[in-house]
């Protein structure tokens, strides 16, 4: 007969026997062979019972404990195990292969509620029947079955489960205190997993204290000796209770002097243990077979997470155990940075981020002063980080996998310890432009998080450079190239000084070769207005420990819409946008909504290029027309005007590289500044456009188009500045650019794109629509509307064209719809309801698989208009224009294969069903609409979504 198995024996007739010898123990002790046949019995029935692969005899087992009173049956269980200790075994006799399908735990993890109150009440029942338990938990015979009922919810509800509690805590702390020299620790693993989960609330003073001081003793105990693989699953399971007892509330809530104590002494050695076992498993997982790895890997990943959310929950520590052991933090910093910074991700990107997280939190301790360590300091650390060998190509991210998301990879990690280095370090970090030139090399001058991150590490090097060191060590703006255009152009002097007006555009040649339209048409499918000139710092990042004094951080950060109320737009939606949106959108708005990658361009570091290079060319454009006057000869013009020239041409390529769209949907960000710099760059685009040597590029046929929808813009700011003029009377001058909803600005650059390709099918309405613009000389007058829709979205044109032009009109729409400034843009066309009366006529009488994508863009409109609304659009959408009546009637109306006759449309639509309950239930918790009436509405719209989708 095989060990722990019944070996074709009916269960039935094993059960009864198990009965028989566990019964006749009331009747006096049993001979040593029978108690330990009973035991091996026992453990047999248990296998059964939790073995998946035999379910019949499973369920034969669980039949005769059904048909037993499940009082007897916990009799029968207790008295085979109190007939061992009564014959005097041993201990390690009792710990049989068999042990761990314990049949009374077994039975408590099938059927708790039967079992389960019959245990707890004996806890609290007469004194004899404790004293048999209590030698019977002391031996450790019920160790299996007190961890599944601690472990279980329904147990924690009863009174008895402090009783249990504080026996199974006395029990741990007998082993504990065996575990001096770090042996014997088989037998703990189950109570540590049972206890991680305890309410230590129910567990007396003194037997918590007791324990805290026994594991703060086995932990630091587990430093002074090299981990095995056998020691670091223990070495995981002990710091994983002592950070759940170091965090529970017993803990936190009570101040008695040797409770906090205690208390400060264990989270040190826990913290002490984190950083030792992650240490020794890092150090084992890089030295082992690829085969082996993955073990070593399972507890680092574990003893990393738990270190984070330790060093994240925990400020009070024992000043004196962490001295003690400042070289086991020492060697963790050390060997996560050795580890930590690597250029392929590979397998083990979640571990290389963790690392880096790591390092980060205890230098954010350290220098708040909550661990009393003279570790290195963040400029030390900053250094031994920038100076690593894989530095470069880390921060290249060339060699990680795709599947690794920005959040998720070690690049974002890395720049954010850098980040966090300069934020702690007491002494201002200055480092060279090799480091400089590094970064930009990662950089893409996107909008992802790695991105933003980045632009804000190379803003404090300029900063820093500038106050700390000589300015003319700060780079030149033409010298700020990223990616693969970084190479090798700041070490060398990217300024040639010896140069003529002739050598000034090839300084500038780079730009304009790196420039893509494809990622500025990315970036208008989903514009970035929340974007700032001066990066802002990352709050949960950088913990500025002199953030009052620090220039660094508060210099020059403007925020968005600081001069909202000057932007010339309607009172509502000035308070709208200041109040809302600034705080809202940009947890939403960051992520990318589209498909694959983000590769949206950053408006704010790319304009300052863009009007550098112009500027400085428009310098020497009028140091040309000086000397031209000052010489006053009957020459051509052309001979003295070559830079004109070699400006119209860059100019030309700019537009054709979609760098004049990017300005004019830049007139919808929120930051005052970066829509200075926009105005600036279309006025010198304007003044270019309307050059004789503009107008003699025969290559620039688009240029009157061009300048036309610059000309009406301009028009359009002047009309409304002076119409606001006439409005307020104090006669003050402004000089803020307006505010412009995205949903015009986002057309004008758009229009741009088109209204320079004559073959494109929009060419002609948009054209058309510039030049019926008879106001005010042809003034742009939908600063605030929505431009074109009608006209576009009604068109009377034939069907390929008029189907064409309603697509653009709706994927303009739902693109440039962005915030809730928007709102009123869109309202005053009374779009809303034409897409809502279209999609009911369009779903009725189209059938085909092509034409159904018009009807998902109309979906995907409402979606947008929903989520990005805010609370005006909702009660808008809801209460006056009857959104979800609109829902109803699309599912109730007609049947579902007329009106959602696609899979896609009918997900579509559960996605708009989805996101206006979401937003109906946020706005009447608020109290913004009223709730009895609308959510009588959503409830009557569940029986009609079940029915389509099920």
């Amino acid at each position: 007969m095989k060990t722990g198995t019944l070996a074709g024996v009916p269960a039935k007739i094993a059960f009864g026997a198990w009965c028989k010898i566990a019964g006749s123990h009331v009747l006096g002790p049993l001979p040593d062979e029978i108690s330990q046949v009973c035991y091996f019995l026992e453990g047999c029935l248990g296998r059964e019972l939790v073995n998946e692969s035999e379910s019949r005899s499973a369920a034969a087992v669980y039949a005769l404990c059904l048909h037993m009173p499940p009082k007897d049956i916990l009799n029968l269980c207790l008295a085979s195990k109190y007939a061992l200790l009564q014959n005097g075994i041993s201990e390690s006799r009792i710990q049989q292969p068999s042990s761990k399908f314990c049949f009374l735990s077994s039975l408590l993890r099938n059927d708790f509620r039967r079992i389960g109150p019959e245990l707890m009440e004996k806890f609290v029942a007469t004194e004899s029947e404790k004293n048999n338990l209590s030698e019977m938990v002391k031996a450790g015979v019920l160790d299996e079955a007190m961890s599944v009922t601690l472990e279980s919810p329904e147990a924690s509800k009863t009174t008895a489960y402090s009783a249990i509690a504080n026996c199974f805590v006395a029990r741990t702390c007998g082993i504990l205190n065996k575990m001096e020299k770090f042996e014997k620790h088989d037998e703990i693993i189950a109570s540590f997993s049972a206890l991680s989960n305890v309410d230590f609330y129910s567990i007396n003073k003194e037997n918590f204290q007791l324990l805290m001081d026994e594991m703060t003793t086995v932990i630091l105990s587990m430093t002074n000796k090299t981990l095995s693989k056998r020691d670091a699953a223990i070495g995981y399971h002990l710091c994983k209770l002592g950070c759940a007892l170091a965090v529970s509330r017993t803990a936190i809530e009570n101040r008695c002097p040797f409770i906090l104590q205690s208390t400060k002494s264990l989270a040190s050695a826990t913290l002490t243990g984190l950083c030792f076992a992650s240490q020794q498993c890092l150090r084992r997982q890089h030295r082992r077979a690829s085969s082996l790895k993955d073990e070593h890997e399972y507890y680092t990943i574990r003893l990393m997470n738990l270190l984070e959310n330790f060093l994240e929950t925990v400020s009070e520590y024992d000043q004196e155990i962490l001295q003690k052991n400042e070289s086991i933090f020492l060697n963790f910093l050390r060997v996560c940075l050795k580890y930590g910074i690597t250029d392929d991700e590979g397998d083990r990107g979640s571990v290389t981020l963790l690392m880096l997280k790591a390092i980060r939190l205890l230098m954010v301790n350290v220098s708040h002063n909550h661990l009393g360590l003279s570790l290195l300091d963040p400029n030390q650390i900053f250094m031994m980080a920038t100076s690593h060998s894989k530095f470069s190509s880390a921060l290249s991210g060339e060699n990680y996998k795709e599947e690794f998301t920005d959040s998720e990879s070690t690049k974002v990690q890395l720049i954010y310890l850098l980040l966090c280095c300069i934020s702690l370090s007491k002494t201002k970090i200055c480092f060279d432009k090799v480091i400089l030139e590094t970064f930009l090399k990662g950089y893409t001058a996107g909008v992802g998080i790695v991105d933003i991150a980045m632009r804000r590490l190379i803003h404090l090097y300029v900063e820093v450079t500038e106050i700390e060191e000589s300015v003319l060590k700060v780079p030149f703006t033409d010298q700020l190239r990223w990616g693969r255009a970084a190479h090798g152009n700041i070490v060398s002097n990217g300024q040639n000084e010896q140069g003529g007006f002739d050598l000034h555009s090839k300084n500038w040649e780079w730009l304009l070769n790196h420039i893509e339209l494809s990622r500025i048409r990315s970036t208008l499918s989903q514009f970035p207005v929340w974007d700032q000139l001066v990066p802002p710092p990352l709050q949960n990042i950088e913990k500025w420990i002199n953030a009052d004094q620090d220039n660094i951080e508060n210099r020059n950060v403007a925020s968005n819409d600081e001069n909202v109320e000057t932007c010339n737009a309607p009172n509502d939606e000035i308070n709208d946008a200041s109040r809302d949106n600034r705080a809202n959108d940009e947890s939403t708005t960051w992520s990318w909504k589209g498909n694959g990658r983000d590769i949206r361009y950053s408006p704010a570091f790319l304009l300052p290029l863009i009007l550098r290079m112009v500027d400085s060319s428009m310098g020497c454009v009028n140091y040309e027309n000086e000397a031209k006057d000052a010489r006053k000869t009957g020459e051509d013009e052309s001979i003295f005007c070559p830079t004109r020239n070699a400006l119209s041409q860059q100019v030309q390529q700019l537009c054709d590289k979609g760098v004049l769209a990017l300005c004019l949907a830049s007139l919808s960000c929120r930051c005052p500044s970066l829509r200075q710099l926009a105005i600036a760059i279309l006025y010198h685009f304007s003044r270019v456009l309307d050059w004789k040597e503009a107008h003699e590029l025969t290559s620039w046929r688009e240029r009157p188009q061009l300048l036309m929808v610059l000309s009406s813009l301009q028009r359009g700011l002047v009309a409304r500045k002076a119409d606001r003029a006439d409005i307020e009377s104090d006669g003050s001058e402004d000089a803020t650019i307006p505010l412009i909803p995205a949903v015009s600005a986002i057309f004008l650059a758009r229009a741009s794109l088109i209204i320079a390709k004559p073959g494109d099918s929009l060419y002609a309405p948009l054209n058309r629509y510039f030049l019926r613009i008879k106001s005010n000389f042809g003034a742009y007058n939908d600063l605030y509307r929505l431009p074109a829709f009608i006209s576009l979205f009604c068109s009377s044109a034939d069907e390929g064209q008029a189907r064409r032009e309603r697509l653009w009109a709706l994927q303009q729409l739902k693109d440039g719809f962005l915030d809730k400034y928007c709102y009123r843009a869109v309202v005053s066309c009374h779009a809303p309801e034409l897409v809502m009366t279209s999609f009911r006529g369009y779903a009725s009488w189209h059938r085909d698989k092509d034409e159904s994508l018009e009807s998902i863009l109309l979906l995907e409109t409402l979606i947008t208009l929903v989520k990005n609304g805010g609370k005006q659009a909702i009660y808008h959408l809801t209460v006056r224009l009857g959104l979800l009546s609109w829902i109803r009637t699309i599912l109730v109306g007609r049947p579902t294969s007329q009106t959602l006759s696609s899979i896609e449309s009918q997900i579509v639509f559960l996605r708009l069903v989805s996101a206006i309950v979401h937003e109906v239930q946020e706005a009447s918790r608020n109290q913004m609409i009223g709730q009895k009436t609308l959510l009588a509405e959503i409830e009557s719209l569940a029986s009609p979504v079940l029915h389509l989708y099920c």
